[in-house]
């Protein structure tokens, strides 16, 4: 250890103390607290007629008196704090004062529509004398208007995602291979799904591969079932479970049990996505929407037990 470094003990029977708190036991053996100062604290003051906003001056000893309140346990030494805002002459106004607001876009007749309020509030305050809220006219509030300018921009803030592209030109839509993993040979390739059983089309509306994130995905098998699943991974990784599953003979998932009991492969299995669930708007539970987007597509297609290889769907996720 350096020598400039030291270390120093303190211990102490009856109390100790953390930060800004002493913890100590009384005459009753009772635990209790109080503001703890240290020996080092030069209780620098500041002085109210510095350059500091003043908003910043009169909220020292507000939040002086609250910390006083919040961490001493002795009523008579929280005295102190009450005595000092009853000095300052403050009166609660919060049950006396029942004016209620009225709110309403700020525009070139908004002082027209309080001085109209003002002048008529005697109607309510004589028609209804037992409500205390029509007493006394309401506090005129306003929120901020529509303007060009907020009607020409966009408040959210866009995130550009950049797409690494293994091809040159325009996207297709559909489900493709990312020619570049093992479970490219399980992909169903195309711009749309068709059902095994049905024959019933479904076109893609997103360009999806084996990387994909945050989508939902059809996988079959040689009878013609559909399983519906759903990932926040990339879907190979996701199919790369259900094969293994199936290669190590796990009966208690759907999928490899129906394919170990009917005799199926794990290289039998073919899969392709449904939908893409992007980042939402306003900081929405993405992972949320996937998984309702799941059930809308189990019941879409139809893949609940016997129909199907799914076993059940939560309907807690809408409520």
């Amino acid at each position: 250890m350096h020598p400039s470094i030291s270390f120093t003990l303190s211990y102490d029977f009856e109390r100790i103390q953390f930060l800004d708190v002493l913890v100590y036991r009384n005459s009753m053996n009772g635990v209790e607290t109080s503001v703890y100062t240290k020996p080092t604290d030069r209780n620098q003051i500041l002085h109210f007629y510095s350059n500091h906003p003043p908003d910043t001056k009169n909220s020292i000893p507000i939040s002086q008196l609250m910390r006083v309140d919040k961490i001493v346990s002795n009523t008579e030494e929280r005295k102190i704090a009450n005595n000092g805002t009853q000095q300052t002459g403050r009166k609660n106004t919060d049950s006396a004062n029942k004016r209620i607001p009225f709110l309403s876009e700020f525009s070139n007749s908004s002082d027209s529509i309080g001085k109209v309020l003002r002048r008529h509030w005697h109607i309510l305050s004589k028609a209804y004398p037992q409500i205390g809220e029509f007493v006394a006219p309401p506090v005129m509030s306003y929120r901020r208007g529509k303007t060009i300018g907020g009607m020409v921009t966009s408040s959210e803030v866009k995130t550009q995602f950049k797409r690494r592209d293994a091809f040159l030109g325009r996207r297709k839509l559909g489900m493709y291979p990312c020619l570049g993993c093992v479970q490219c040979s399980h992909v169903i390739k195309g711009e749309t799904f068709i059902h095994p059983s049905t024959g019933e089309k479904i076109s893609l509306r997103g360009h999806f591969t084996c990387v994909s994130k945050y989508v939902i995905y059809a996988l079959t098998c040689p009878c013609g079932f559909i399983y519906i699943g759903e990932t926040t991974q990339m879907v190979k990784s996701r199919i790369s479970q259900h094969k293994s599953s199936i290669n190590l003979g796990n009966m208690r998932l759907p999928v490899s049990k129906h394919f170990l009991e009917a005799g199926h492969g794990a290289d039998q299995l073919k899969y392709m996505v449904l939908e893409g669930i992007p980042p939402l708007k306003f900081g929405g539970n993405r992972e949320l929407k996937l998984k309702q987007r799941e059930v809308w597509w189990i019941h879409r297609l139809k893949t609940l037990a016997p129909s199907g290889l799914n076993r059940d769907y939560d309907l807690y996720l809408f409520l």
